[in-house]
């Protein structure tokens, strides 16, 4: 995408900078040790890994879309490939967080999501990021 209608945000850099000074760090900003003085029914807990899976699985797709986007943006649009990169490592941050606690439950990740997989498709197949932001919004 090398058009600037296609393409431009404004402001773009001051959200990149934003974006930047809020970064948390998975492992060591969540008190993961903490988990272990709380133990949860084993019929809770392996519904909670399933619902833990299912959002690891949204957050992946969260992840891979504007991934996708991001190289086919032309190297002149910096500051939006910058920021969307943002958007890339947070997103990942978060698929981080809901692995972990997976497998803090005993049961670890559990079945994907067939619907999943066929969103991730259709987003994958989208004509333009506007699209295919908007239908991840959305779904």
């Amino acid at each position: 995408m090398s058009h600037k209608s296609e393409v431009w945000a404004y402001n773009t850099e001051g959200y990149y900078e934003e974006a930047m000074t809020r970064q948390w760090n998975a492992t060591l900003d969540v008190s993961w040790g903490e988990l272990a003085k709380y133990e949860l029914p084993d019929e809770i807990s392996r519904a909670y890994a399933q619902l833990l899976t299912f959002l690891t699985e949204v957050e992946m797709i969260a992840t891979d879309v504007p991934a996708e986007w991001i190289g086919k943006l032309n190297n002149n649009f910096v500051e939006v490939k910058n920021f969307m990169a943002t958007q890339v490592m947070d997103e990942a941050r978060h698929a981080e967080v809901f692995r972990k606690r997976a497998m803090t439950t005993g049961w670890g990740l559990m079945r994907a999501s067939r619907a999943n997989e066929i969103n991730l498709k259709f987003l994958r197949d989208a004509d333009s990021f506007a699209e295919a932001s908007l239908t991840l919004h959305l779904q």
